[in-house]
């Protein structure tokens, strides 16, 4: 059934916040409605950034505050060119009704012949996101058009979970899908049309997000969840450091940077679920890089039946006998009787008598059946034989390393299985653009490292880093580093199952703090 929760809250203030701390190279950030004055210089070339979504509508206006010829050009997030109409006196202006891509646009403003201000202003209509229901699967129907919506700050939670899948199972994958922060302006996460099967991203729930899924070549329906995962802690009865669950108290000292990690949707049941991770973009002119991977297919179980079925074929036989017998007292039997009766003296009489016995013989019939039944039973064996079962390819006793560049978000990801195949990987991690001293700028950065796990048998995956071991989904090193302290080693290791294959995906990032 297809169905979408929309609601009707608007906060135009979403868009309008603190400018973000920007690096030395990075492009000034251009925000709606904030009119922002730069010089031009000959030779020199001016960048500046904004994010949009994909069906917004914005007006860029370009008025120099004395006349000077320059040239410029807007790229939008697929890198095509919108040259800008400059007429005589210095001002130019682009109407966008709507934008087609979501995501970070740059304007470019070079071949100044003369130097002089330029002010420039950004205007858009107010056409805000739909609010995405928290705690509710939501459907999304891609029929060509851009699915927009707003995720809303969640107070009662310290972390939240955004899950993105398409419905159908077998070969989906998701459309280009692009997260921006809208108080930073600035794009959390890109993910470009049909990289990965599904995705799943963890988001701090202190902050608000506008989200956007533009349809590509193959249209499909995706299922967005977007869900708590870590309560907020709790305020202290005496007003001290908030408590987080267990009694720890948690040290707010710095806003968490998202994080992201991409999860793949399982392609036919019972097939095992593979998961991948996107790289964040914490800075406007960083790109999240996905990482895609095949969809290993997990076991399907193999039955055999056996349905004997039979006809018994007998012959009985038997011959029936017997002996009649009998002992007849005779024939005949003959008494003799004398006796002398009343007689007259002088005379003598003689007496025979004879008698025929009558009896009937009796018999008693015996047999014995001798027969020997048969039994040939038939049968019609089906089954289906099951795959093979993956096993993670041998590696060099080191994966590749985990190397994060100051203000950016880096990832690294293989395999392991178990019992057989690779059953241990190894991870160094460092990170690059760091000050060796830590009193000047770049040399302090707080250094996060998540770990995320995608396969058949994630509870039997172990990460060991710092002395302490994690399991998947969590938060591996979270702590202030120095130049002397930022680097370290991860193990990952595979410690049972009878069909255990997992990717693991480590996600880093390093803000810097002075």
């Amino acid at each position: 059934m297809l169905y979408r929760l929309l609601f009707a809250a608007l906060i135009l203030a979403l868009i309008f916040g603190a400018a973000p701390v920007r690096a030395q190279d990075d492009p000034l950030i251009i925000r709606f409605d904030e009119p922002l004055i730069v010089t031009l210089t000959p030779g020199a070339v001016q960048q500046l950034a904004f994010v949009a979504l994909a069906g917004d509508r914005f007006e860029l206006r370009l008025l120099a505050l004395a006349p000077v010829a320059y040239s410029a050009t807007l790229i939008d997030p697929l890198q095509a060119l919108a040259p800008l109409a400059v007429d005589g006196t210095g001002n130019a202006v682009l109407a966008v009704d709507p934008a087609t891509r979501s995501g970070r646009y740059t304007l470019v403003i070079d071949q100044a012949a003369a130097s002089g201000d330029l002010v420039i202003q950004l205007t858009a209509a107010a056409n805000l996101p739909d609010p995405l229901p928290f705690n509710t699967v939501t459907i999304a129907p891609l029929a060509g058009n851009v699915i927009r919506f707003r995720l809303d700050t969640q107070p009662d939670y310290l972390e939240t979970l955004l899950t993105m899948a398409p419905l159908e199972t077998g070969e989906g994958a998701l459309p280009r899908v692009v997260l921006i922060d809208p108080e930073d302006s600035r794009v959390i996460a890109e993910l470009g049309d049909g990289s990965l099967p599904g995705a799943a991203l963890r988001l701090p729930g202190d902050r608000s997000y506008f989200l956007a899924l533009e349809p590509g070549p193959e249209q499909a329906e995706i299922a967005l969840r977007w869900e708590g995962t870590l309560p907020a802690p709790a305020a202290a009865p005496d007003g001290g450091p908030a408590q987080v669950p267990g009694g720890a108290v948690s040290a707010p000292a710095t806003t968490p940077t998202p994080e992201a990690s991409l999860t793949a949707t399982p392609s036919a049941t019972p097939l095992s679920t593979l998961m991948v991770t996107a790289t964040l973009t914490p800075d406007p002119d960083a790109t999240a890089t996905p990482i895609p991977s095949p969809t290993p297919r997990g076991l399907l179980a193999g039955t055999a039946t056996d349905t004997p079925s039979y006809t018994p074929t007998r012959t009985p036989s038997y011959t029936p006998s017997f002996t009649p017998s009998s002992t007849p007292p005779g024939a005949t039997a003959t008494y003799t009787l004398t006796h002398t009766p009343t007689y007259t003296p002088g005379s003598t009489r003689t007496l025979t008598l004879t008698y025929t016995p009558s009896y009937t013989p009796t018999w008693t019939p015996t047999y014995t059946p001798s027969y020997t039944p048969t039994r040939t039973p038939t049968y019609t064996p089906s089954f289906t034989p099951s795959p093979p079962v993956p096993e993670a390819a041998p590696d060099a006793n080191f994966n590749a390393p985990l190397n994060i560049p100051l203000d950016s978000t880096a990832s690294t990801t293989d395999f392991v299985s178990y019992p057989g195949g690779d059953r241990e990987d190894r991870v160094r991690f460092d990170i690059t653009g760091m000050n060796p001293n830590p009193a000047l700028s770049g040399g302090r950065a707080r250094l996060v490292i998540t770990a995320s796990c995608f396969g058949t048998g994630t509870q039997n995956i172990q990460f060991f880093t710092g002395g302490q071991t994690y399991s998947c989904g969590q938060t591996l090193v979270d702590r202030e580093v120095t130049y002397d302290s930022r680097t370290g080693q991860v193990t990952i290791t595979a410690t049972g199952g009878t069909s255990t294959y997992v990717q693991w995906v480590l996600t880093g990032s390093a803000t810097r703090l002075n």
